[in-house]
């Protein structure tokens, strides 16, 4: 059983326990509830557990003591795994759910909680593991929280015997007494104010810690923890420093109130490789802030909750084998990361999770009006969750990676002013309201969003139709192509082919505008097409020009592909030299059923369409078709001058009327020929 989805599922088997007992039991996401049975399982025969980003829970409303077991393995993978006992309808008998053993991967977490009774007392509601996890430091692990049955204030968990009781502490108290990076500490209510520099294994506290300018090393051996309840601060004078070294950083924070990091948090990581293994690591259901001037080199991952980021460039950049890149900020199902209008820059951005065969999801990215820059760590990365940008809101991303944004889902539909693509590539899902699901599809990037080319690629992918039915999809953003060559790439996501995909205007500048695809599916401008500069277009692949060109400079077509003209330009009088390919004059409606044949997507030639009044240079290896003498503006003084020889791929003209060719304006020059 796999369980995706944010709702809830629970397994309740009218009499005796569920046999199921291959494949294990699985939770992605939400809820997973399990009511006990006085015989049996309700999640199978003993079925491993995997859980990521979700809750696996066991209600007993037998009134009877219980025991539910399993000798397969519970392993926390990615995100947040909350185990979860409730004990209500058991009368006040003891409610025990057992494991063969407990797995950790992938920097996940784990929350453990009892409903009526304090799950570290092991009173009630009790878990167990018949292969007892290890103990370091009194802890199973920095990233293993218990909370309290009133609230969501945690504690370290830790075992006795095979049960997971409350983590035994080396010391509580004033943090500034701590013995040394072994030990695990309780602040309590106290909190802690360093006299000097002092170093801990993990520590939990109630109130505020003052590093009054001085070092707290936290880890040791790989782990580093942080347990912050009832909105307990880490703040500190000039000269302060939060180090975790090199360990991973696990960072639990509560509802209860805000918690805020202001100190500057560092580490330690060896440059002789390029490995960023370590991780800071975000669980439980609270805020936490960061607003210092931090310096840590290791990854980010938000598990659960909100991470806020209360100044500008939060996130460092820092030096890796001599190339200067930055932490990757992995946003899990649920989970939160606010920009507050400050600009950031991550390494990169990531987050997928599946719900089902054609959807992922992931966290919440919110920009405010922020600039988040993106990429420079240089890998390929996949992003499903929210982005939430206002006026002002801009995504830059650079770097040689590929980054994939494939929210489709309507309900938390991603907002963006600006999406600038200046290295690397983007991909994204494109919207297909003639092919929508019951309850909708969102593009994943608006059709509000202005895109900038500034040498990067766009690639844009067609989903929904799986066919090669003719299809049009709105798609709606305006293209500004400028400062480095850059390609627009179109296609499908999975199946089918023939669509046409409809964007708004396009600006052009001197650098080459690329067009690539596959599988028939086109780009097409019904905008305004503006240079800004003579202009190159190369076509690998079809462009459809339905707008008006506009700027008094030339157009420079090469590319073995289609250019395909629609719209009327004759207030436009730059020229157009073309080089490779072939151009038309007229469009692809596939919209048209009188146009359908043959699975094939069939050309619409036009009389009056026009690449306004300039001349039109066609070179070697070129085609031009021509449906009418109105093609060519005649009366403008507008020439088709053609450059070739006999012994130098000749250009060709194709002629759509019997009429005398002097009426077509076609000139063969420098010696060329006419054939």
């Amino acid at each position: 059983i796999t369980k995706t989805g944010n709702g809830i599922v629970i397994l309740n088997p009218t009499s005796g326990g569920n046999t199921f007992n291959t494949g294990g039991v699985i939770v992605s996401q939400g809820t997973l509830i399990g009511e006990a049975k006085s015989g049996g399982d309700p999640f199978g025969v003993n079925n491993p557990f995997t859980v990521s980003n979700g809750a696996l829970q066991l209600n007993n409303n037998t009134g009877l003591t219980n025991a539910t077991t399993s000798t397969g393995a519970l392993t926390v993978n990615f995100g947040n795994a909350a185990l979860i006992i409730d004990g209500t309808g058991a009368g006040g008998n003891a409610t025990t759910w057992t494991f063969g053993s407990l797995a950790r991967s992938n920097n996940g977490t784990l929350t453990l909680k009892g409903v009526t009774t304090n799950l570290g007392g092991a009173t009630n509601e009790v878990v167990a593991f018949t292969s007892a996890p290890a103990l370091t430091s009194g802890t199973i692990g920095t990233w293993a929280a218990i909370q309290d049955s009133a609230n969501n204030a945690a504690h370290f968990a830790g075992v006795s015997g095979t049960i997971i009781v409350t983590a035994t502490y080396g010391g509580t108290g004033d943090l500034d007494t701590s013995a040394g990076s072994t030990t695990l500490f309780d602040a309590g209510a106290t909190g802690g104010t360093l006299t000097g520099n002092r170093s801990v294994y993990g520590f939990r506290t109630n109130a505020n810690i003052d590093l009054v300018g001085n070092t707290l090393t936290i880890g040791s051996g790989g782990q580093a923890g942080i347990i912050l309840n009832n909105g307990a601060d880490i703040l500190g004078a000039g000269g302060s420093a939060l180090d975790f070294r090199n360990n991973s950083l696990a960072l639990y924070v509560d509802d209860a109130a805000t918690s805020t990091i202001s100190a500057p948090i560092t580490n330690f990581r060896n440059n002789a490789n390029n490995t960023i293994a370590l991780s800071l690591v975000k669980y439980g259901p609270g805020t936490l802030e960061l607003s210092g001037a931090n310096t840590f080199q290791s990854n980010v991952q938000v598990n659960q909750g909100t991470v806020s980021l209360t100044a500008a460039n939060v996130m460092p950049v820092f030096e890796n084998l001599s190339v200067i890149t930055g932490s990757t900020v992995t946003i899990q199902p649920g989970a939160k990361v606010l920009l507050n209008g400050h600009d950031q820059e991550f390494g990169n951005l990531a987050g997928s999770s599946v719900v089902s065969a054609v959807q992922n999801t992931a966290g919440t990215l919110d920009l405010g009006a922020a600039t988040l820059v993106l990429g420079r760590q240089g890998s390929s990365t996949t992003f499903s969750g929210q982005i939430v940008g206002g006026v002002g809101s801009k995504i830059t991303k650079i770097g040689g990676g590929r980054l994939t944004l494939d929210n489709w889902d309507p309900s938390r539909a991603n907002s963006l002013e600006t999406l600038d693509i200046a290295q690397g590539v983007v991909n994204s899902l494109v919207n297909d309201q003639s092919w929508a699901t019951p309850t909708g599809f969102a593009s994943s990037i608006p059709s509000s969003t202005a895109i900038l080319l500034r040498g990067g690629t766009w690639e844009p992918r067609a989903i929904g139709d799986s066919t090669s039915n003719f299809q049009v999809i709105n798609v709606g953003n305006n293209i500004v192509h400028q400062g480095g060559d850059s390609t627009l790439s179109t296609d499908r996501a999975q199946n089918g082919a023939n669509k046409i995909l409809v964007f708004n205007d396009l600006t052009l500048d001197k650098q080459r505008f690329l067009v690539a695809g596959g599988n028939a599916v086109y780009p097409r401008f019904d905008g305004t097409i503006t240079m800004t500069s003579n202009s190159r277009i190369q076509t690998d692949a079809p462009l459809l020009l339905n707008g008006t060109i506009t700027g008094n400079y030339t157009l420079t077509k090469t590319g073995g592909s289609n250019l395909e003209i629609n719209g009327d330009s004759s207030a436009w009088g730059g020229g157009t030299v073309a080089t490779d390919g072939t151009i038309l004059f007229g469009t692809r409606v596939p919209e048209d059923a009188s146009h359908y044949m043959a699975g094939t997507n069939l050309f619409s030639y036009s009389a009056t369409a026009n690449l306004g009044t300039g001349d039109i240079v066609i070179n070697r290896n070129t085609t031009i078709r021509l449906n009418a003498p109105t093609n060519i503006l005649t009366a403008q003084g507008q020439r088709v001058q053609v450059f070739g020889s006999l012994t130098n791929s000749l250009p060709k003209i194709d002629l759509g009327m019997d009429v005398p060719v002097a009426d077509w304006g076609v000139f063969s020059t420098s010696n060329g020929a006419l054939n």
